[in-house]
């Protein structure tokens, strides 16, 4: 699975679909690079629309603190999180963030 975060959008921009543009992008890559789920801590409320969910990540667990009903996952694959358990782990190269072009 891939971890994604932190997503944050300028004030001035925020409300015009910046937010979701960047969520579809960074799930369409990450769905093309052959991860099975993404995961990440964020508010329900806001990435429910997109298909995160808690169900899927409740065997995992962050290394530090993290409001559990937080912690939300999207399974490209169904069920590629079952059984999943343990602390969430680098195991790779991290990839920052796309920036406005100058």
């Amino acid at each position: 699975a891939l971890l994604l975060g932190p997503l944050a959008v300028e004030q001035r921009l925020r409300g015009k679909g910046v937010g979701a543009g960047l969520m579809q992008v960074a799930l369409n890559r990450a769905e093309l690079a052959g991860h099975k789920a993404v995961i990440l801590v964020g508010d329900p409320e806001y990435y429910a629309r997109f298909g995160f969910v808690a169900d899927p990540a409740t065997g995992l667990h962050m290394p530090g603190p993290v409001e559990r009903r937080r912690f939300l996952a999207y399974e490209f694959v169904d069920g590629s999180l079952a059984g999943v358990e343990g602390r969430v782990m680098a195991a790779g190269a991290m990839v920052t963030g796309l920036r406005e072009a100058a």
